[in-house]
């Protein structure tokens, strides 16, 4: 049953993947799984040992830069993008976050989503901690916008957290991504 319940997890999470992806990142997920797949049955077909080793080790290299290469395929070459944060701060008198954020497409296509993000971290007392916590985050509050941004467009996105119960001295990472 355990099993079970770990398949629904993952495909709920998969779905949730395809609710956010535009056909052109499926298409390039799909290249790159294809390209995984077949330096898999490469290293399982070869019989020279040494030929098998260096086909497999090419496999779980591409297979664990997979993600790194979609991310940078996706945002620097697809959907290129300028932000600005325009303003990103608690408010001084109530417990709320107010933050807006400018962006710019510069790609060739138009942008028809764009999730702006703040998450809260916490509290660095070394180096490690400092950048550690950059990838485990306190709490996470994010806002999908569904506008379109033709190329060359700007708009701005505004983003109010009511009942923020973070310090004001708190730090905090924001960021946007659009497809």
């Amino acid at each position: 049953m355990a099993s079970l319940a770990f398949i629904q997890a993952f495909l709920e999470s998969f779905k949730g993947f395809l609710s956010q992806a535009t056909l052109i990142s499926v298409l390039i997920a799909s290249v790159l799984i294809l390209f995984c797949a077949i330096l898999l049955l490469l290293a399982l077909l070869l019989r020279n040992r040494l030929a098998s080793y260096i086909a497999t080790a090419a496999f779980l290299g591409a297979f664990l830069s997979m993600p790194f290469v979609l991310n940078i395929l996706l945002t620097q070459a697809i959907y290129p993008i300028e932000t600005r944060i325009l303003h990103a701060n608690p408010l001084s008198y109530s417990n709320a976050f107010s933050l807006q954020v400018g962006v710019k497409n510069h790609s060739r296509f138009s942008l028809n989503k764009c999730v702006l993000r703040l998450e809260v971290l916490k509290n660095p007392h070394n180096f490690v901690e400092e950048h550690a916590f950059k990838w485990f985050v306190k709490k996470s509050y994010e806002k999908t916008f569904k506008e379109k941004i033709l190329p060359k467009e700007s708009k701005v996105f505004s983003f109010f957290i009511d009942n923020y119960p973070y310090s004001k001295t708190a730090p905090y990472q924001v960021s946007l991504f659009c497809l």
